[in-house]
């Protein structure tokens, strides 16, 4: 549009001055911001697709420990979702723990990809503790993991109930 960005706070509306304080002192939601921005760019999707879509693809878009939390932190806006991939992220064990809180909540998701993310024996088991409380899950990939027996045995307890 050839406008100039305001850098000047003082400039802005009074509510937009907090916003813009508030994504810059919270470095979870400034990498949740750059998640969505990352995300329409390469998808080409609006948005509101997030709030919208029944399935939704994250595959290989790097979503690490780091991230996870700010991704965690939009879940629960996304409320028609129930099939996602999160494979080739890199998540491990850190991030299958932050995503097992959520997973435990969540009502509404039936599948989840989590192949080839570094999961090991201890994230398998943080999911195996969200899968005996979440019984809408129908599918859950986790190919190319190295859950070990102990870890597929707790998933295998879990879903048995």
């Amino acid at each position: 549009n050839g406008e100039e960005p305001v850098t000047d706070l003082e400039n802005l509306p009074q509510g937009t001055r907090e916003l813009v304080l508030v994504v810059d002192s919270d470095p979870v939601l400034q990498q949740f911001l750059d998640l969505l921005e990352r995300f329409q760019r390469d998808h080409e999707e609006p948005l509101l697709m997030l709030h919208t879509s029944d399935s939704l693809s994250l595959k290989g878009e790097e979503l690490g420990p780091p991230t996870m939390p700010a991704f965690l932190a939009a879940l629960p806006y996304m409320g028609k979702l129930n099939d996602l991939n999160l494979s080739t992220n890199r998540l491990g064990d850190e991030g299958a723990e932050a995503l097992s809180g959520a997973l435990a909540i969540n009502s509404r998701l039936t599948s989840l990809d989590l192949s080839s993310n570094r999961i090991e024996k201890m994230g398998a088991q943080a999911l195996a503790q969200a899968l005996a409380t979440n019984s809408h899950l129908l599918h859950l990939g986790l190919s190319f993991n190295k859950i070990e027996d102990e870890g597929a045995q707790a998933i295998a307890t879990a879903i048995a109930g």
